[in-house]
């Protein structure tokens, strides 16, 4: 591609270039080889003609302009990708600019160290409350918001499902369906139901938000573990009839339930141990090899007083894992909130506390006057 500008303005539109082709590459999609050529234009408006693209404005006036932002993306997109250019009529879905921007924010920070690892520091702090990631549906239909904190989380949500729909190969169909005119949340359509793009996306989210460089906070997976160790299963009769009835059962429940006549054994120690194999793929190395011993374990699970025993002990060792890392957190987390600068870590809640937006909460807004009370004051 050549470039008829200078300085930033060259820089801004080839780390654009580059994060879309990180999108092709990972979708298996092969980008455009045409040339074309970016010049300054005259006036206010967009035109494309024998490969040239007239731009308005700079690298300074696309960074603060999202509407021009988002032409620009349009076009862009429409040329590495391949697609027929829809013109000015057909508008980028507002979360697909604002995961771009977040990606560009990424590559820029810490991403240009860890472009193979990238961090999803807000995502990663939301499931870790939460327990679980937003709904993508309702980040993808719910629009820009004038509140720059909850800009922050949309741009962040926004980002990892256009990583992931690049990783899954639909990254393309995404945008020619925008091109042609489809809702915002039409990504929803590459799943069975809602329901299952939901499960889907949560279980791709947290494996990119949550790896052996960053793993899963120890209180979300030791809450994780409390329903691990329960399983409903069908209740079988005493020639080993499934009844198409359901019971909970606790592990040493299901172990003895393996010890009687049943068709399925095969699938419920498949099923019960499958959790532990998820689970790791979350962990640090030490906890995937805690989780590695608890799955080998419950694959041995017959009813037997020996492999229940090894079931119990490897459980056993993997929460004692999980907590100590607990402790580790609890004390890093104090020692940085005491002694790292402020602004680090409330930034946003600084953001959140202006008068005019509408993030914080009365018990934020208090727990912030009370940190501002104890570092100034103390």
């Amino acid at each position: 591609m050549q470039v008829d500008v200078t300085g930033s303005d060259s820089a801004y539109l080839r780390e654009v270039i580059r994060q879309l082709d990180r999108y092709a590459r990972a979708a298996g999609v092969e980008h455009s080889r045409q040339r074309i050529t970016i010049v300054p234009s005259r006036d206010e408006t967009i035109r494309f003609s024998r490969n040239t693209l007239a731009l308005p404005g700079n690298a300074g006036v696309w960074q603060d302009d999202f509407e021009l932002r988002s032409k620009l993306y349009t076009f862009l997109i429409a040329h590495r990708f391949n697609l027929p250019y829809p013109g000015r009529s057909v508008k980028l879905f507002e979360w697909i600019v604002a995961g771009i921007d977040a990606e560009l924010e990424a590559a820029a920070t810490s991403g240009q160290h860890l472009v193979a690892n990238r961090e999803y520091f807000l995502l990663s702090g939301f499931a870790a409350v939460a327990g679980r990631v937003p709904d993508f549906a309702v980040m993808s239909k719910s629009g820009l918001s004038s509140d720059p904190v909850l800009r922050d989380f949309y741009g962040a949500q926004a980002r990892i499902l256009l990583t992931i729909l690049a990783e899954n190969g639909k990254i393309k169909e995404l945008f020619r369906r925008n091109f042609q005119g489809a809702g915002a949340e039409c990504f929803l359509e590459f799943y069975t139901s809602a329901e299952n793009a939901a499960v889907e996306l949560d279980s791709a989210a947290e494996r990119l938000i949550w790896n052996r460089y960053r793993p899963i906070p120890a209180a979300v997976a030791m809450h994780r573990l409390a329903g691990m160790e329960k399983m409903f299963i069908q209740k079988a009769d005493e020639n080993g009839v499934l009844t198409g009835d359901f019971m909970e059962c606790s592990w040493r429940e299901l172990s003895a339930q393996l010890a009687a006549k049943r068709p399925d054994k095969h699938l419920i120690r498949n099923r019960f141990a499958r959790q532990f194999t998820d689970l790791s793929r979350l962990c640090g190395d030490r906890e995937k090899a805690a989780c590695a011993a608890v799955t080998d374990a419950a694959r041995q699970l017959d009813g037997s007083p020996e492999n229940d025993e090894k079931f119990f002990n490897a459980l056993n060792r993997l929460k004692a894992t999980f907590a100590r890392r607990q402790e580790i957190e609890r004390f890093l987390t104090d020692t940085m909130l005491i002694n790292a600068p402020l602004p680090d870590h409330f930034q946003r809640l600084f953001k959140a506390a202006r008068v005019e937006n509408y993030s914080c909460t009365a018990d934020e807004l208090r727990f912030l006057q009370q940190t501002v009370n104890d570092y100034l004051f103390r």
